[in-house]
This record gives C-alpha cells, sequence and structure tokens, in this order.
C-alpha cells in the first residue's frame, strides 16, 4: 500500500519535533536535544532558548515603545480646524495645534556652526547613552536669543530631541518639556540662507494675520547635515507659538 507505517518511537520524535518547531527552535537546536538526552544538556537548550527571546521581547518592547511614541507625537501635531478665515494662506506655512513635548537637551552658548553643532550634538548623545534614554528624530534646536542673529554672533540654545520619559522618572537638567499650544510652522529645504529667508516670512505671516509671539523660535532638522552633503538637500522645519491678538 501507498500508506506510511510508524514505530511508536517514530511518532513520539515527530510529534516531539513539530512541537519544538511550534517553540521556533531551530532545527540544529532540535538537533542538539536528541544527540544527547542528558538532562543537563536539555536544559541548557532550553535555558539558551529562553534568554534569546527575553533578548527579543526587550528589544521589540524598544521598538514598540518609539512607535508608540512618534505616533502619540505626530498625532499630536494636527493643523487647527478652527482657524479663522481672515488668516492669509501660504503654501507651506501651517498653524498646527501641537501637544506638549518631552525633551531630552543639552544647552549650549556658542556661535551656531558645523563644528559647534557636532560638538553639541555628540554631548546629547553621550547624555542619552548614559541615561539608556528613549529618543526619536528629529533634532530640535529651541532659540532663545533673536533667531536672525544666531548664525553671527554668540547665541543660547537648546539641542533637543524628543524623549519617552522613563518610568523611574527624577528631575533632572536634562530634561524639559516644549509646551502645548498654537505654532506657526513653516517647512523649507535648505540651510542658513533659506532658513533666514523662511524665517522672516514667516514673521510676516503671523504680523498680518494678527497673530502675536509668545514661544521661542524652535528648528526641527527632519533632513540635516549628518544625512546629506548637499545643504539644499536638507529639510528644516520653523516652528513659533503664537496666540491671537486681544
Amino acid at each position: 500500500t501507498k500508506n506510511r507505517y510508524y514505530s511508536f518511537d517514530q511518532v513520539f520524535y515527530i510529534d516531539a519535533i513539530n512541537e519544538l518547531r511550534t517553540l521556533d527552535f531551530s532545527l540544529e537546536e532540535i538537533r542538539s536535544i536528541f544527540n544527547s538526552l542528558k538532562t543537563v544538556n536539555v536544559e541548557n537548550v532550553y535555558e539558551k532558548k529562553i534568554n534569546e527571546i527575553d533578548m527579543k521581547l526587550e528589544m521589540l518592547n524598544k521598538i514598540k515603545n518609539r512607535i508608540e511614541h512618534r505616533y502619540s507625537f505626530f498625532k499630536s501635531m494636527e493643523i487647527e480646524e478652527n482657524i479663522p478665515s481672515t488668516l492669509k494662506n501660504y503654501s507651506n506655512i501651517r498653524l498646527k495645534k501641537i501637544d506638549k513635548r518631552p525633551i531630552v537637551c543639552v544647552n549650549s552658548t556658542s556661535l551656531i556652526d558645523a563644528e559647534t553643532f557636532i560638538k553639541t550634538h555628540n554631548q546629547l548623545q553621550n547624555v542619552i547613552l548614559l541615561n539608556k534614554l528613549n529618543t526619536s528624530p528629529p533634532c530640535i534646536v529651541v532659540y532663545f536669543d533673536e533667531y536672525a542673529q544666531c548664525l553671527d554672533v554668540e547665541t543660547n540654545f537648546d539641542l533637543c530631541k524628543s524623549v519617552v520619559i522613563p518610568d523611574n522618572f527624577e528631575s533632572a537638567d536634562y530634561f524639559k518639556i516644549i509646551p502645548q499650544g498654537l505654532y506657526a510652522t513653516i517647512i523649507f529645504n535648505g540651510a542658513r540662507k533659506e532658513s533666514l529667508e523662511n524665517y522672516f516670512t514667516l514673521l510676516k505671516w503671523i504680523e498680518k494675520n494678527n497673530l502675536e509671539i509668545i514661544g521661542p523660535v524652535i528648528k526641527l532638522y527632519h533632513v540635516d547635515g549628518f544625512h546629506t552633503t548637499n545643504p539644499l538637500e536638507c529639510v528644516g522645519e520653523l516652528q513659533i507659538q503664537v496666540k491671537e491678538k486681544c
């Protein structure tokens, strides 16, 4: 007949192999179990698999936390729907209602150039790694002095990244909150020259639409010098918190 007959021992091994495969054991791992059925050897294989799964779970949880953080961040950045009809419209300018943003940051007072940016970025990365913080891009710079002059004179600024506040959170100088509110925003391509041009465009838009600036200039580096060597391929976003004038 075409039927295949198995002995009891063969059925046992087939069932055991199928079960181990459903538990994500590789054929090599299964072979090592059957080649040495001493209890201590089998325990070692299972222990190794448990440790492997624990590492995968830890990695997946970190990925999940980062995705959840980015999801909540983008969900909070909704374009304000109740914008007065009198607002003058620009294609690359938006008025956004943004939720509060926890950030990890490093403060500096210096000239804003490539050397300073790299040095401060490295300091920020050291803080992130030392404290095992879960952050997400893009890099954010909060300018506390006049933005139009910040590229020519020493400027006080925070270099930041959005962060998931840890469960064992303790107050620290490097943790801050960017407040929730309405933000006039503009996205642009380019570097220094284009940044200033779009800054003045955004100021004019704010003034024309009877809005009052109530916060510092915030710049998001969506694509920066770490991603491209061509300044015109950089993508930045300026955000300024505003409110309607009384």
